[in-house]
């Protein structure tokens, strides 16, 4: 009986032994199982973080994209104000021409109405306009003194 007993106790023992070990097998799979949720989720977590910095990222890659577009459209505008300013200075430079041009007929009719005060040509804007408003005074005077003689 106590050989019996004994066997008992020790199978019991074994049991009990048995349970604690499938016990702690079970904590162990429930505890790594935990661990690789706790993982995941770290994981999770650094690829929120990635992605917050990430659209920092994308922030500042927009800022300097507009910045960009910004830059292109000035240096748009400042072109096609050079562009603008290139066709005034050529329209400036007709226009000075065609003032040389009248300037030359001025001076030559000038010449023609009073030799003396025309001997030289002149392209002194002043001097010219004396000259024109010289010539339509004459203009005027020799009007007048033809209505005269017709009245």
């Amino acid at each position: 009986l106590r050989a019996v007993t004994s066997e008992i106790q020790s199978l019991t023992r074994q049991r009990v032994s048995q349970r604690q070990v499938d016990e702690c097998k079970h904590r162990h799979t429930d505890e790594e199982s935990r661990l690789a949720k706790l993982k995941a989720d770290l994981k999770a977590d650094k690829g929120i973080t990635e992605i917050r910095a990430m659209e920092g990222e994308l922030k500042d890659l927009v800022v300097q994209i507009t910045d960009s577009r910004e830059v292109v459209d000035l240096m748009e505008t400042r072109e096609t104000d050079e562009q603008r300013i290139a066709i005034k200075h050529r329209e400036v430079l007709e226009r000075e021409d065609e003032l040389r041009l009248i300037c030359d007929n001025l001076t030559d009719v000038a010449r023609k109405v009073n030799p003396s005060e025309a001997e030289a040509p002149s392209t002194d804007l002043a001097q010219i306009s004396r000259l024109v408003l010289d010539l339509e005074a004459q203009h005027a005077q020799k009007s007048k003194e033809i209505e005269e003689l017709s009245a």
